[in-house]
Parts: structure tokens; sequence; C-alpha cells
């Protein structure tokens, strides 16, 4: 029997430094003869445990002492600027930024047949800034949104009766008035809603300044959402006779943002947008806009229910 046979692997496996390297430690048994692999064992182990001292002594110096905190100076103004709450939304330029949203959007630039994908930045009512992975030269003319354009998207005329068989709300809480376009190879939807000054949650949000509910507009944003699934889910534009709403429910608001106020008598221009779906969940996000100002998006997740 060589000498080999007799290595105390229990002194390995009870070392967490050797026990790290055992990989290493194996090479170096198996390659070497079997007269050395003693000999070679230990070098391994020695090198290793060496490699660990080197290694903790750097860590042992004594750390720069790091700075510390310095409290804010109190301030009897809020950290924006006065004119926020004016008539006047596009004035606001706010000195601290929003946090990151999370909602991805689509640009197109100077007319390339692809589009690059990017994430809304440091969102507010005075804009936006858009982060994206491949560079976007200087001066590029820049299309960005849920919905760009291509000429491939079908207009279409879709009322509350056809939109009653895609969805199972009713009045007062069927929020689209019609559904008006559809790219099923963009995976997108538009619809249209007016929010009538009669509208009765106007009289408690809020008296005197009323303002259309956040959570409102997200509701209607994921009710174009689940039209859109509809569609893509039958894989056709055309509403079936026998065609019956999905019994779905709420999951998850993955991110929303709320930009400009939307007041009484507005027509709002909704946008929804596939983002993934399988027969369990789907996630969808969406836009409404007022003209071509963005009042507010989000990012909504919804599960199927099983029969």
């Amino acid at each position: 029997m060589s000498a080999a046979t007799g290595t105390d692997w229990t002194r390995i496996l009870s070392d967490p430094d050797l026990v790290r390297q055992v990989g290493k430690l194996l090479q170096a048994y198996r390659e070497a003869p079997v007269e050395k692999r003693e000999e070679a064992l230990l070098n391994a182990m020695r090198e290793i445990k060496a490699d660990v001292s080197k290694s903790r002594q750097k860590t042992s110096q004594p750390e720069q002492e790091t700075p510390r905190p310095v409290p804010t100076p109190s301030s009897s103004t809020p950290p924006f600027e006065p004119d926020l709450f004016s008539p006047n939304w596009s004035s606001d330029r706010r000195r601290h930024p929003r946090i990151k949203c999370f909602v991805a959007v689509e640009l197109r630039v100077d007319d390339l047949p692809n589009s690059i994908w990017g994430n809304l930045s440091n969102t507010s009512a005075g804009g936006c800034l858009v982060e994206t992975a491949s560079p976007v030269k200087p001066g590029a003319k820049v299309e960005i949104g849920l919905w760009v354009p291509n000429g491939k998207s079908r207009q279409m005329s879709i009322g509350r009766d056809g939109i009653e068989k895609l969805l199972p709300h009713r009045d007062p809480f069927l929020l689209l008035d019609a559904i008006t376009e559809i790219g099923l190879e963009e995976k997108s939807l538009a619809g249209r809603r007016h929010i009538s000054a009669e509208d009765p949650v106007f009289r408690g949000h809020f008296p005197g300044d009323p303002i259309y509910p956040g959570v409102l507009q997200l509701e209607i944003i994921g009710q174009l959402g689940l039209c859109l699934m509809h569609f893509l889910l039958a894989g056709s534009t055309e509403i079936s006779p026998d065609a019956v709403p999905a019994n779905v429910r709420a999951l998850k608001v993955h991110g929303a943002q709320f930009l400009a106020p939307i007041a009484p008598g507005s027509d709002l221009t909704v946008l929804s947008r596939a983002i993934s779906w399988d027969e369990y969940t789907a996630v969808c996000a969406g836009q409404v806009l007022i003209g071509n100002t963005i009042c507010s998006f989000g990012v909504l997740e919804v599960f199927f229910v099983g029969e």
C-alpha cells in the first residue's frame, strides 16, 4: 500500500478554509505520482492556508474613517417649486427627482425598423428621462411611448355593447367607452373614455378642486388590458358572438406614476400593451393621455381564475 493511503481527510473536512478548496486539493492529489501524493497534498494545504492568511491580513488593516452623515438643515418650504399647485402643471420643474418607476417604453429612433427599449427614470409632471441599454446619438429623431404607430395597426370602433362581451364589469364601474385601434403584432390596444363632469366621484374628490382619482385611472388601464388579452388569446381582432369575459382577479400593481391631473369633462386616450402572459397570469402596461400629455401610466398584473 502506498503512503498516500493514510491521508487524514478528517482534518481537511473539519477545516473551513480547506473545505472551500477541496477541488484544488483533489486535483493536486490525483495529478501527483502515487508515491508523492501525500507530499503534494500537504503542499497544496500549506499554499491554501498561506493565501487565506494573506487575505486576512489585508482585511484586518484599519479602515479609513467614513465621514459621519450631516443632518440636512430643515426648511419651511417643501422640496419642490412653489408653483406645483398652480393650474399650469407644465411649469412644474422639481429640484428633487422622483424615484425610478421601472416602466418599459419603446423608442423609435430615426425611423429605423427596430425599436429600442428603455426605462422611464426621474419622472415628474415636468418631464422624464429615459435610460436605454443602446446609446442614442444626439439630435436623433425619437418617438417614445407604449404605442408607436408603424402602419400595422387596425382602426376599429367597438362600443360599450361590444366591450361588455370582453369584460365582466358593468355600470357604474365599466370605465371604457370605446376601443378604437388594435395592433396584434405590437400587442397593443387603444381606447377612449370621457370623464363626465356629473360623475359623483367629484363630489368627494375633491370638493372645490375636482380631480379624477388615480386609482380609477389604473382601473381604466386594467380594463383595456383585459380587452387586449381577449384579442391576443383569440389571435383575432374580431369578437365572437359567443364570447365570454374572462374570470380574473387583480394580483399586483408593479408600478404606477401620476403625472398630470384629470379634470371633469376631459376626453382620455387609453393605451395598453401586453408585456407577458400565460395560462395563469397576464401583465400589461398602460397609459392615460389627454392629447399628447401623459397623465398616468402603470404596470398591472392579473391572474385567471380557473373554472
